[in-house]
């Protein structure tokens, strides 16, 4: 491997150099978008789903103690 580096030319070493950092800040890139969208998604899904179902539960309570008032 190491014979390798020594055969490759100056112009290679440094293209390389610079080109394998750059991938790997577009995989980096890449990966936090896919995150960022996953979280956005489920976002969207706690405050139209989540958010309308704990509502729904909260008024259930206050008619549970009306009704437990009743009897």
């Amino acid at each position: 491997m190491s014979t390798n580096k020594k055969n490759m030319s100056l112009s290679v070493k440094i293209g390389l150099g610079f080109a394998v950092p750059l991938l790997m800040i577009a995989v980096i890139v890449v990966v936090i978008f896919a995150v960022v969208n996953s979280v956005q998604s489920n976002a969207v899904l706690a405050k139209d789903e989540s958010a309308v179902f704990a509502d729904i539960a909260r008024q259930m309570e206050l008619d549970v103690v009306e009704v437990q008032q009743w009897l």
